[in-house]
Formats: C-alpha cells, sequence, structure tokens
C-alpha cells in the first residue's frame, strides 16, 4: 500500500512534461498499482484503460516470475 501511495503522489511530479496519455497510464499501473490506477482514471480514460492493463500484467508477470525466482533459491 505504502508504495502505490507513493508512487501515486510522485506521479504527478515526474510524469508531468509526458503528454502521452497511453505511456503516463501504463507507467502509473505498473508502479502505483490501484492507487495510481485510479489516479490515472482522473487523468483520462485512455491512461486510466492502459493503468488497468498494466497493473493486471504487472500480477501475471509476478505471479510467474516470483514462485519460480523462489524455487531457484533454496
Amino acid at each position: 500500500v505504502l508504495s502505490g501511495v507513493i508512487a501515486a503522489a510522485l506521479s504527478l511530479w515526474v510524469l508531468k512534461h509526458i503528454h502521452d496519455e497511453c505511456a503516463s497510464g501504463w507507467a502509473v499501473g505498473l508502479a502505483a498499482h490501484a492507487i495510481g490506477t485510479a489516479q490515472a482514471w482522473q487523468r483520462g480514460p485512455v491512461a486510466g484503460r492502459y493503468a488497468a492493463f498494466g497493473m493486471a500484467v504487472n500480477g501475471v508477470f509476478t505471479a510467474i516470475w516470483l514462485p519460480t525466482f523462489i524455487l531457484h533459491l533454496t
């Protein structure tokens, strides 16, 4: 939760010069998860869709990568 809040708060400052809604939505969805996706929907519907997709891709990637990584540690 803390990483999402921090990323959502900093995303306004970091992405202020990025005017492409697709790129900014994707970045916020990957970094700030649900809180960032809600903020991206406030930016615009395109940014919100890309943020939701980025959050989903992050979840699938983590679900596949993390168990594989843990298995290789033991």
